[in-house]
C-alpha cells in the first residue's frame, strides 16, 4: 500500500514547503531566491527519502539500486512537485504581502 502514495506525498510535501517559504515574506530578490532554494534543497531532500523508502518496501535490493532508483524517481517526480512547490510558495507570499 505504501506505493500508492509515491506521487501524493512529494506534492503534499510541496504544498507545505511552499507555504512555509512563502510565509517567510521575501523582501527582495535575493531574498526570495534563497528560500526558494532552501525550500527546494529540503524538498529534494525528503522526496528522495521517501522515494527510497517505498522502493525499499517493495524490492529489497542493495542500497546502492535503492539510492539510484529513488534519485530517478524525484527527478521524475520533479516534473510534477517543483512547479506545484514554487506557484504555492508564490501564492503564499503574495497574500502575506497583502495582508501587511
Amino acid at each position: 500500500m505504501i506505493f500508492l502514495f509515491a506521487l501524493p506525498f512529494p506534492v503534499l510535501v510541496a504544498l507545505y514547503l511552499g507555504w512555509r517559504a512563502g510565509r517567510r515574506d521575501p523582501q527582495g530578490f535575493r531574498e526570495f531566491w534563497t528560500h526558494a532554494a532552501a525550500a527546494l534543497a529540503w524538498g529534494f531532500a525528503v522526496i528522495f527519502l521517501w522515494h527510497c523508502l517505498w522502493i525499499t518496501s517493495l524490492i529489497p535490493a542493495p542500497w546502492q539500486e535503492t539510492a539510484l532508483s529513488g534519485a530517478i524517481w524525484t527527478v521524475g517526480t520533479g516534473a510534477v512537485w517543483v512547479p506545484i512547490l514554487m506557484i504555492f510558495y508564490v501564492i503564499t507570499a503574495l497574500k502575506i504581502q497583502r495582508m501587511e
